[in-house]
């Protein structure tokens, strides 16, 4: 917050009487009752009485042709814009602290009390901020429009990364919540969401890498999983692969027993299938040499499927079964969602290994 800062009675002090509003202090640099000394003229202060801050850039102090910070200043809370202050070419250094870039603000004379909140560095504001008059710095970088307050910096804190960011995924496929159809990328997988479907069903969404979708209201932290509807005639449905196959080798999950995820929707028989480099046909790179349909990777049935509340499921790799080839942890290609015959409107979200 900030608050204005007024003057009042600023001149030179010419034919008012010493003491009153407007006229010169007395020698002991004191003035009549509720009037303050400031500069050698008394003057009337509003706004708390702390330290100038960073102070708006303004008409009040000598200004060279490159100085003032018009708008990219700001007054610090409580503090009063000092008197004489002058502005150096191109944002010079105001009293005991530095201007930005684009345009230092006034710093006068401190009246007493601490700094405020110190001055916001705008959009034009330099990156160092402005140091408080007489008190604590505010400065540290700003981030746009960011305020340093009492000394520290007030950069933006940094994003923290997603769990489907980069490094060490772990047990988790892809939790969906980066928004971008790729998998976890790390611990030796970098693998992206597809979907499939043939002439005469619909699926949605389409496109070589379909996007997570909002969940509304969000699952507990859960603010995106992925969804998918429309109607399976002769094959349709989702998956992921787990690496950038073919061109990389196939996944190991030798260290695991099983996939996990939650599901929630509707379809008539959703089932989860594990390719294997040996079910995947040559036709997308597999070693499977059968016609491209009568290749089939192993699969299990998703069981107890609400339309309206999420679900764990866990499918654990012994469950698998009725591929062309035994099933085989060490060379997954990726994990489908197949929702079966007639209409499907479900969710997936939270893959990963258990």
């Amino acid at each position: 917050m900030f608050l204005p800062l007024a003057l009042s009675g600023c001149g030179a002090g010419g034919g008012k009487a010493a003491g009153s509003e407007g006229g010169a202090c007395y020698p002991n640099s004191t003035c009549n009752a509720g009037l303050t000394c400031l500069s050698k003229l008394c003057v009337v202060l509003s706004g708390g009485g702390g330290r100038s801050g960073g102070g708006t850039g303004g008409a009040a102090g000598t200004t060279p042709p490159a100085g003032s910070g018009g708008s990219a200043g700001s007054a610090s809370v409580g503090g009063a814009a000092g008197l004489g202050g002058t502005t150096g070419a191109a944002g010079a250094a105001a009293v005991n602290g530095a201007a930005g870039a684009a345009g230092g603000g006034m710093t006068g004379e401190a009246v007493g009390g601490t700094t405020g909140a110190g001055g916001a560095a705008g959009t034009a504001g330099g990156a160092a901020g402005a140091a408080a008059a007489g008190g604590a710095a505010a400065g540290g970088t700003t981030g746009m429009g960011g305020a340093a307050a009492g000394g520290a910096a007030a950069g933006g804190t940094p994003g923290t990364a997603g769990a489907s960011g980069g490094g060490g995924c772990g047990a988790l496929i892809d939790d969906m919540e980066d928004g971008t159809g790729r998998t976890c990328q790390g611990s030796g997988r970098n693998g992206k969401w597809f979907s499939y479907r043939d002439g005469n069903s619909t699926l949605s969404p389409s496109g070589e890498i379909p996007a997570p979708s909002a969940v509304s209201p969000p699952r507990g932290s859960s603010q995106r999983a992925m969804h998918t509807y429309g109607t399976f005639v002769q094959y349709a449905g989702i998956g992921c692969t787990l690496t950038a196959v073919p061109q990389n080798q196939t996944f190991s999950a030798a260290a695991y027993t099983g996939v996990q995820f939650y599901a929630k929707g509707t379809a008539a028989a959703l089932t989860t299938i594990v390719q294997t480099a040996s079910t995947e046909s040559t036709t997308y790179g597999g070693r499977c040499a059968l016609a491209t349909l009568s290749c089939a990777g192993n699969s299990a049935p998703v069981a107890n499927l609400s339309a309206t509340d999420w679900t764990l499921v866990k499918i654990p790799f012994s469950s698998l079964a009725n591929g062309t080839a035994p099933f085989d942890r060490t060379d997954i290609w990726s994990v489908e969602f197949q929702p079966g015959a007639g209409a499907f409107d479900f969710w997936i979200d939270d893959l990963s290994f258990y």
